[in-house]
């Protein structure tokens, strides 16, 4: 059986990634639009990899012999937040 592409997720973690870079970066190295194409094929090249590594698993066990096979870890780009706060309120 093959494994599929779960395009709305790589479209929202495609817009998450142009979004935190337009607000990192700015507007002026690149627009919105250009952003969003380059995350989008890195986002589909990275899927289109686990596809296929999902496809040669025959035996059918779960697949951890590579970092990119991992459960992604929730991110928060509000981490550091906290730290920040705590350091000034001493």
């Amino acid at each position: 059986m093959s494994a599929k592409i779960n395009k709305a997720a790589m479209f929202r973690r495609a817009h998450e990634i142009a979004r935190w870079r337009v607000m990192s970066v700015g507007k002026a190295v690149k627009p919105y639009r250009e952003w969003f194409a380059e995350a989008l094929r890195s986002e589909y090249r990275k899927m289109h990899q686990a596809k296929l590594r999902e496809d040669q698993n025959l035996n059918g066990l779960p697949l951890a012999s590579c970092r990119a096979d991992f459960a992604p870890r929730p991110v928060s780009y509000m981490r550091a937040s906290g730290f920040v706060a705590r350091a000034f309120a001493g």
